[in-house]
């Protein structure tokens, strides 16, 4: 298992992560950008109307979806969302994660 910071997501760590057999399991953070906040925008939304619905302190919710860097990264790969509201407001990261098809 390979968990680390958006300074470790880069294309020769996650090549390498991908290339463990069997499967290795990796979650690397991303560095937030103006793209992945906007695909957090519906997943942050859902966590802003829960939290007005419910009166939670804090909210989550999540979203999968599939993201390339416009240089550093060779290929599309996997993406889990997360959009989380709390009192000190909203907040959106994500993390490239092992792949869903599992060989």
């Amino acid at each position: 298992m390979v968990r680390g910071d958006s300074v470790f997501c880069r294309e020769e760590i996650l090549a390498w992560c991908e290339r463990q057999s069997p499967v290795g399991y990796y979650g690397l953070s991303l560095a937030k950008n103006s793209v992945l906040v906007e695909r957090l925008g519906p997943a942050l939304a859902n966590a802003r109307a829960r939290r007005c619905l419910t009166g939670a302190a804090n909210t989550r919710a999540f979203t999968e979806f599939e993201y390339q860097t416009v240089k550093s990264w060779s290929r599309l790969r996997r993406v889990i969302g997360k959009a989380e509201v709390t009192a000190q407001g909203p907040n959106g990261s994500g993390r490239q994660t092992t792949p869903t098809a599992v060989p």
